[in-house]
């Protein structure tokens, strides 16, 4: 394996629509398009905010190679997809959950991406690398200073995974996770079984130990989280630090307070399934037995989770410099000539804490601010290492190689957020 919402209104009579992608009449030979254009259906449900940043993606690929023809499918109103077949598409790009709508996109017969969470499919897909995510969630919380941890899920594969990261990152720090499952899916109508569900999750919030460190599977178990916590009168982020999945924006400051949320690269993901899609549609066999993993970005870090553990205050001081820092020359003698400690004391807490060096958690922060610029910027590398403070380019390349396994130029290849 590599590694690399809110319901919009849609009338009944309007459920699939066709796309064009070429926009000006240098992009449109009409000839051509009648004799060489590829039908390519989009099935995924526009409920998931993320869904625009796929299909923007997808569409930008399209009019880059002048060939396809969107037609963009909402399962959601139509999961047996009745009238896909009739439209005749040539391959489909798919978020194959649930079951039944994996079942009628391969019906089709066609070549079929998924880019849904159901990694276990024996079919080529491109999902978000959720181990990744979950130790990414991990990370940014002992940064923080915490050192005690709660996942809550759903019964749903991608979110045991992004549990499953999590946890195992807080165990190699010395920790130990709790975790609660939702018993349905996050986007179901609230109802009778939602608010038993919200009852049992109230007194498994009031139950754990504070402050906790809590990772949401996904923004919309996030937010009834942090509701939540206001209805049962616990204080976020000071008692419980809550941060979500996906960071939608509209459902993250839909929170109180605002959520916090790991960015998942979702644009790269739509144009790497589009460039693996058109591969399997040219007949390219080795395209059969792709599965890519997209990392995540980062954290965009709100209300829900702005806080310092302050159970050892000088550590908690120590990291809040590092974060405000990070983009200077900073080095551990400069840390410990603003804190009243020595360096072996310094040393020890950090590797209580962090399991790690203060010098290694320098180097970690600034390659994750690293890694957004390299994908979220066109700056060179050296400007990009001497926006954090590293001596030169090749101080940066080499640091970066030695935590990533990769080198710069490798990364911003294979993850840059560019059409």
């Amino acid at each position: 394996m590599q590694r690399a919402g809110v319901p919009f209104p849609q009338p009944a009579s309007n459920r699939r629509v066709d796309v064009r992608v070429c926009q000006t009449r240098s992009d449109w030979n009409e000839e051509d398009a009648v004799l060489s254009h590829q039908k390519v259906a989009i099935v995924i449900p526009l409920s998931r905010g993320y869904a625009q940043d796929i299909m923007r993606s997808v569409s930008l690929f399209a009019r880059t190679v002048k060939r396809w023809l969107l037609h963009l499918e909402d399962p959601t109103h139509n999961p047996e997809l009745v009238g896909l077949k009739e439209w005749g598409p040539d391959g489909v790009l798919g978020f194959l959950s649930p079951p039944r709508v994996a079942e009628a996109v391969l019906r089709l017969g066609k070549p079929v991406v998924n880019i849904s969470g159901r990694a276990e499919m024996n079919i080529p897909s491109v999902t978000i690398d959720d181990i990744a995510v979950g130790r990414a969630a991990a990370d940014y919380f002992l940064a923080r200073g915490f050192r005690r941890f709660a996942f809550l899920g759903n019964p749903f594969p991608y979110t045991r995974r992004r549990g499953q990261g999590f946890a195992e990152r807080i165990s190699e720090a010395g920790f130990a996770c709790t975790e609660h499952i939702v018993p349905f899916d996050s986007w179901d109508v609230p109802g009778p079984g939602w608010l038993e569900a919200e009852a049992r999750m109230r007194e498994w919030l009031h139950s754990l130990p504070k402050p906790v460190a809590v990772l949401a599977a996904n923004d919309q178990l996030g937010k009834d989280a942090t509701h939540t916590c206001f209805n049962a009168g616990l204080r976020v982020p000071d008692e419980v630090a809550l941060l979500g999945v996906d960071n939608d924006e509209t459902i993250c400051n839909l929170a109180t307070p605002p959520l916090s949320s790991i960015r998942t690269n979702r644009e790269r993901l739509g144009h790497v399934a589009a460039t693996l899609l058109d591969r399997l549609m040219s007949g390219d066999r080795r395209a059969a037995n792709e599965h890519v993993l997209i990392p995540p970005l980062g954290v965009n870090t709100r209300q829900s989770s702005d806080y310092i553990a302050d159970d050892d205050p000088e550590l908690a001081e120590a990291l809040r410099l590092l974060r405000e820092k990070i983009e200077e020359p900073l080095s551990v003698e400069r840390l410990l000539g603003q804190l009243p400690m020595s360096r072996r004391k310094l040393e020890r807490r950090f590797r209580a804490a962090l399991g790690r060096t203060p010098l290694e958690e320098i180097h970690r922060l600034k390659i994750e601010r690293a890694k957004e610029l390299l994908t979220l910027s066109d700056l060179s590398q050296s400007e990009i290492a001497s926006r954090l403070g590293f001596s030169s380019a090749d101080r940066l390349r080499l640091v970066f190689r030695k935590l990533t396994g990769i080198s710069p130029s490798e990364y911003r290849d294979r993850f840059a957020h560019r059409a």
